[in-house]
């Protein structure tokens, strides 16, 4: 590999860019399941979307042929750039035949979505760039559903995206309507809101993300990285370090050019704690797409140990969080000794 090779290698695993929108495991099958639905109709029952509470709904009955067994799952994403909301939609269909698949039809139509704020305002859905949508259909990883309209089968969930021309101003609540079933958001969808307006730590809890960020200030070099039980060696005389400043995670690697920085956030909150690495890279026509790396740490004295969601060649937002020191699935785990603060 050259050093060349290897500094992007180094980047993308540290950093975390190159994957695609969150492929969770399928919700378990609806329980009342029987016959076929109508379009627009919605069962019952709710769960917890993964790592920021917000609620979504099993619907069915927003496609030409809809049969029992089909979820669909909607997450708030990070914004596409500063103007407009982004809500990944991921569909999922259990125990079918392949010969009675699912035919998702996209939500691209007028009409079929409408996003509404508390004050009952109304936001139009508006077209995603012809790059994004190029860059969203060649993402593609093993386990991640296909991109835009088409059949929905046991082994292949499909996904899409939607946009809204609003800006969020303050954490309030939104009513997402797909073909006239509702999907409530129960909380404010933090995720997307500026932090100065977010409000949604008590002190105490502010107090320990601060400590935790603390605690990690200053220069770490990264000893080692593994993932899918592979560790490439770098060449002789190549290091890679990583500076923490206040909430800048910045990456260099000695004996090459270019450096790479993001935001990172921490929550000791949870067992292991969480953490988030943010940046923003520009598209080739200079739109911002904004890539955030989920992952869980562990500190041990001089040893920073993280394991985070995002692969080497793609960006893929629907990677649910790791939930363990494992390198396998695509995870990668990384170890860091502090050099100094």
């Amino acid at each position: 590999m050259s050093r060349f090779g290897l500094l992007l290698v180094l980047t993308l695993l540290v950093v975390g860019c190159g994957q695609k929108p969150k492929s969770n495991p399928p919700p378990p099958p609806l329980q009342d399941s029987g016959a076929d639905m109508a379009p627009g109709a919605m069962r019952k029952g709710e769960e917890k979307g993964e790592g920021r509470g917000h609620p979504h709904r099993l619907m069915a009955g927003t496609w030409r042929a809809v049969r029992d067994h089909v979820t669909v799952s909607v997450e708030a994403m990070p914004k596409l750039d500063d103007d407009d909301d982004f809500f990944m939609v991921a569909v999922y269909v259990q125990n079918r035949s392949p010969n009675a698949a699912v035919q998702f039809t996209n939500w691209k139509d007028p009409g079929q979505v409408t996003l509404k704020d508390a004050t009952g305002k109304r936001y139009p859905l508006v077209p995603i760039s012809a790059l994004v949508e190029k860059s969203l259909r060649e993402t593609k990883t093993e386990s991640a559903p296909e991109y835009g309209a088409g059949p929905v089968l046991p082994d292949q969930a499909r996904m899409t995206f939607l946009k809204f021309d609003r800006a969020v101003q303050s954490a309030e609540y939104l009513d997402l309507d797909l073909d006239g079933a509702p999907v409530g958001f129960q909380e404010p969808i933090l995720f997307r809101i500026p932090k100065e307006v977010l409000g949604a730590r008590t002190p105490a809890q502010e107090k320990a993300v601060k400590d935790e960020l603390a605690k990690v200030q200053g220069k770490w070099r990264l000893v080692s990285i593994e993932r899918d039980g592979k560790r490439p060696q770098p060449p002789a005389g190549v290091e890679a370090f990583v500076t923490v400043k206040g909430d800048q995670w910045t990456l260099t690697v000695t004996n090459e050019k270019g450096r790479s920085e993001c935001t990172i956030r921490m929550d000791p909150a949870t067992n292991p704690g969480t953490f988030d690495l943010i940046r923003t890279i520009k598209l080739e026509n200079g739109e911002p797409f904004k890539i955030v790396e989920k992952g869980i740490y562990k500190l041990e004295g001089g040893t920073l140990t993280v394991c985070a969601n995002q692969g080497v060649e793609r960006y893929d937002p629907t990677r649910p969080r790791p939930t363990s020191f494992q390198s396998g699935g695509g995870n990668s785990v990384r170890v860091l000794q502090r050099v100094d603060k």
